[in-house]
């Protein structure tokens, strides 16, 4: 399995390496870019609207640049983004998923 970024193992073990999650987003900005709590919650926030180019890539330029060790955008911090950005098209709570396994099972 492949991870966008070494750091984000720890978050995406349980789901493979993808972002399903909105605890996902958080856990990512938090402890892969040092984002504090509140900054982490608004960054998931904004990836869950739909965004247009201009806010998307300043968002982009966000993540990339607080990267630990990254002085710019790379390869990995790309990587990362696109999968961030992926998210925002199917990502729901992690409690929304338990409940409906709950209720077919």
């Amino acid at each position: 399995m492949t991870y966008a970024h070494r750091c984000s193992k720890p978050s995406l073990k349980d789901t493979l390496g993808r972002i399903l999650y909105q605890e996902q987003i958080i856990e990512i900005a938090m402890y892969v870019a040092g984002m504090t709590p509140s900054g982490a919650d608004g960054f998931r926030r904004a990836m869950t609207r739909h965004l247009n180019r201009v806010e998307m890539s300043s968002l982009e330029g966000g993540l990339i640049q607080r990267l630990p060790g990254n002085g710019g955008a790379t390869r990995r911090g790309d990587q990362l983004f696109a999968a961030v950005q992926g998210f925002a098209v199917y990502g729901f709570c992690r409690s929304h998923a338990a409940a409906v396994r709950a209720h077919v099972v």
